[in-house]
């Protein structure tokens, strides 16, 4: 093992030069999780049509269950305060010809076409045309 023997000018090492390299994944990055992003919302949007059925579900249930006391029942209270934007909605898309009593068909009539306009032809469409779909196609297997 030897010594070397250097000024105090010349005691520090200077990093060697790098050339900056074009990183195709560094570059691409951006557009990546901008995709990733849009896919994303696909599936939250999903999701949250799968919830508001279940939602929906629950609520008719109760309706059948506790009849007449509903109004005073705590669990149909907020089963109404989640479901009620849904039939909100429904209200709005259809025709004053639609009954109010049928409003809650239509809800959930409208939450089936969401879900399977999703799942059939949304997000095939978007795993074809280039996006990344591994990570939905390996919770599935």
């Amino acid at each position: 093992m030897s010594a070397t023997r250097c000024s105090k000018g010349t005691s520090r090492r200077a990093p060697p030069e790098r050339k900056p390299r074009y990183d195709k994944a560094r570059a691409n990055r951006g557009l990546y999780f901008f995709m990733a992003f849009e896919l994303l919302l696909v599936v939250i949007v999903k999701a949250l049509a799968e919830l508001a059925f279940m939602f929906m579900l629950g609520r008719g249930i109760l309706y059948v269950l506790a009849g007449r006391k509903r109004e005073g029942n705590i669990f149909y209270g907020v089963l109404r305060v989640v479901t009620d934007p849904v039939i909100r909605a429904a209200r709005f898309v259809t025709p004053r010809l639609v009954v109010d009593a049928h409003i809650p068909f239509v809800a959930v009539l409208l939450l089936v076409w969401i879900w399977l306009a999703i799942v059939f032809w949304v997000l095939p469409a978007m795993c074809n045309s280039g996006y990344d779909c591994s990570a939905l196609l390996e919770r599935k297997q």
